[in-house]
């Protein structure tokens, strides 16, 4: 773990942030959201430079993302990775998704909403809020939860019957918190529930999961993230406190080969790297521009923890 400073602060005009997405192009443009209004603001931070040693700093708003749907907050935003092979003026910038589940994608740079969609919100509790993935290898493909399901949308369907999707499957026995997409792999995403389990699907086939995962957690677990440089790295955190860092090499872009000293094959292709208890509920997030650091956040008082991937687990995947 390493010691944090913090440079400087800067004032959110609309409240307190209760949600935030950098652009991955641009880490100087951020989109919030926050619990008493509905809409987006995007805004440019001053560059990094002019940061060290001000007490505090103003951010410039460069546009504001205004909804079809303006009585519900925003619980999700995605920006779309930075991948050369995509079109970026075709696709879109942003998708944000609102308590009610309006599924929007906009043009940041306009400003405009591009298209909209409408899951139903989640019909066994007001608490379970829909989470939203883009597929990173296809930009008009997105992955959505609801309840216990996963719903895949595609943008280029008719959107009216029924509402562009494309498919839906049970994931978990109850609700889904988190969904990510295999940066690497196409058509295998990652899910987490309230069941405790994490569970990877090859969306090609989704009768049952290739790879379900227990023993982690001893409750909700609130996030599930692939690192976006080696797929084979994977973080999960909950609400029993504990995050914790995941190798499943058995289901990657490049399953990694057991050495002589591996007795165990399977042991060393999937396991548990490390485990941080934090005492409290907390939220992991990876590093968008250092493939080896990430950060455990506390969801109750704020504490940040940057932690970095054991030396001896980049060996295994770089040699």
């Amino acid at each position: 773990m390493n010691e944090l400073t913090v440079d400087t602060e800067m004032h959110h005009p609309s409240g307190a942030v209760h949600h935030m997405c950098c652009n991955p192009k641009d880490p100087l443009i951020i989109v919030t959201a926050t619990e008493s209004n509905c809409d987006g603001r995007v805004f440019r931070l001053p560059p990094l430079g002019h940061l060290e040693g001000s007490e505090s700093s103003n951010m410039k708003e460069i546009a504001v993302l205004d909804p079809p749907d303006t009585v519900s907050p925003l619980v999700d935003i995605v920006w779309r990775g930075a991948s050369e092979y995509l079109d970026h003026q075709q696709a879109g910038d942003l998708l944000t998704m609102n308590k009610n589940g309006t599924l929007v994608r906009w043009d940041q740079d306009l400003a405009c909403a591009i298209s909209v969609s409408t899951i139903s919100p989640s019909k066994r509790t007001a608490a379970l809020l829909p989470r939203v993935a883009w597929d990173p290898h296809n930009p008009e493909a997105v992955a959505v939860s609801q309840d216990n399901r996963i719903r895949l949308l595609d943008w280029r369907t008719d959107t009216s019957t029924p509402t562009g999707m494309t498919d839906s499957f049970v994931c978990h026995h109850v609700g889904v918190t988190s969904l990510d997409y295999n940066p690497n792999k196409p058509y295998v995403l990652a899910t987490s529930g309230q069941d405790s389990f994490v569970k990877f699907w090859d969306l090609r086939l989704t009768k049952r999961p290739s790879l379900t995962v227990q023993g982690g957690h001893s409750h909700w677990i609130c996030d599930v993230q692939y690192n976006p440089f080696h797929d084979q790295l994977v973080l999960s955190s909950g609400t029993d406190g504990l995050a914790n860092l995941w190798r499943f090499s058995s289901i990657s872009s490049a399953p990694l080969l057991p050495t002589v000293e591996d007795n165990d094959s399977t042991g060393y292709a999937n396991g548990k790297v490390s485990t941080h208890d934090q005492q409290e509920p907390s939220r992991c997030y990876w590093s968008q521009t250092d493939a080896w650091a990430y950060m455990i956040v506390s969801c109750t008082d704020g504490k940040v923890s940057l932690n970095h991937v054991p030396s001896g687990e980049k060996y295994k995947i770089l040699l």
